[in-house]
C-alpha cells in the first residue's frame, strides 16, 4: 500500500483508480512516478527548438535576422547557452561570447552563414 502522498500524485498523474492505487507498493508507485517524468522531460526535450545567439549586429539587423530564425524554427537566446546550436556573428562580435561557444564547441557563422542554413532547411 503506497502513502497518501504517493497516492495523491499517482491519482492526479495517471489513469489508475484508487482500488489499483491501493494494490500498489511503495516501491512500484514512485517507479511509476519516475517514468511518468523521464517521459515527460524526453518529450520536452524533443519539442525544444534548435537556440541560436546573434551578436556584434545593430539592432535593426539582429531583430530582422532574428525574425528569419524564429519563422524556420529556431529559438533564439540573447546569450550562449548550453544548449546552444549556432552563433551568428557579426563585424562587431562580443568576444566573450565568441569565446564560450569555442569553449563549448558550438559553430560560429555569420550572416551569409546563417542564410544558407535556413534555405537549406526550407529546401529540405
Amino acid at each position: 500500500m503506497v502513502t497518501e502522498k504517493l497516492a495523491a500524485i499517482l491519482s492526479s498523474r495517471t489513469d489508475l483508480t484508487k482500488e489499483q492505487i491501493g494494490r500498489i507498493s511503495e516501491v512500484d508507485g514512485w517507479r511509476i512516478v519516475y517514468e511518468l517524468d523521464r517521459e515527460k522531460t524526453a518529450a520536452r526535450q524533443q519539442a525544444k527548438l534548435p537556440e541560436v545567439c546573434f551578436t556584434g549586429f545593430n539592432k535593426t539587423d539582429k531583430a530582422r535576422l532574428a525574425e528569419l530564425a524564429t519563422a524556420a524554427g529556431f529559438d533564439v537566446k540573447d546569450a550562449v547557452t548550453k544548449d546552444l546550436v549556432l552563433l551568428i556573428a557579426g563585424e562587431n562580435a562580443g568576444p566573450s561570447k565568441l569565446k564560450k561557444a569555442e569553449a563549448q564547441s558550438c559553430p560560429v557563422t555569420d550572416e551569409q552563414g546563417l542564410i544558407r542554413i535556413l534555405e537549406e532547411r526550407h529546401a529540405g
